[in-house]
């Protein structure tokens, strides 16, 4: 064995002996967030690379199309694009609709609802018999329903009369299914 292949020898055990120590000796923090930072570049920088190469691509293969063919491709596309904007726009519409709600209003009047109203709030006082409405509002037919605000006057547990807002809401198809709700301002 010569002198060259001894001192070779040695500079690839004293190599391995090196990559042994480093394989072996746990990073730290720091060159472990180094690490992965340069992990993320190079992903980062391949991820680039191949769009890149992409657009090339699709470059190349644009400029190879006559004119003729350039512009049936954008047709083509343009119609795409419009079909996929209808068909989310008329996802849009069956979510949010409240046109048709508003355009379809319950077969009874803003008196009857009043009633209903004045019937539930009366259920929920304390002295229905001295209740006091106010009578200059009706109830008002809205988006989702016939809505009502108002006042009552009304005697307290202690006798003491007392003016209390309220809200009452009205829905259903008709005069015989009509569910009423109230809420007293607080």
């Amino acid at each position: 064995m010569t002198l060259e292949d001894q001192a070779r020898i040695r500079a690839e055990e004293e190599y391995r002996a090196q990559v042994r120590a480093e394989v072996e000796r746990p990073l730290t923090q720091e060159e472990r967030v180094k690490q992965i930072l340069a992990e993320r570049e190079k992903g980062l920088a391949a991820k680039k690379e191949k769009a890149e190469l992409k657009a090339t691509v699709e470059k190349e293969r644009r400029d190879k199309l006559t004119p003729s063919q350039r512009r049936v491709e954008n047709v083509i596309g343009g119609i795409a694009f419009m079909v996929i904007i209808v068909f989310f726009g008329w996802l849009l519409k069956g979510c949010f609709n409240t046109a048709s709600i508003a355009s379809a209003p319950m077969k009874v009047d803003g008196g009857l609802i009043r009633e209903y109203c004045l019937s539930a709030v009366r259920e929920k006082l304390k002295s229905p018999s001295s209740a006091e409405f106010n009578d200059s509002t009706l109830p008002e037919y809205g988006i989702s329903g016939w809505l009502w605000m108002s006042y009552v006057e009304a005697d307290n547990n202690f006798g003491v009369k007392l003016r209390t807002g309220f809200t009452c809401s009205a829905d259903g198809p008709d005069a015989d299914h009509i569910s009423v709700g109230v809420a007293f301002d607080r």
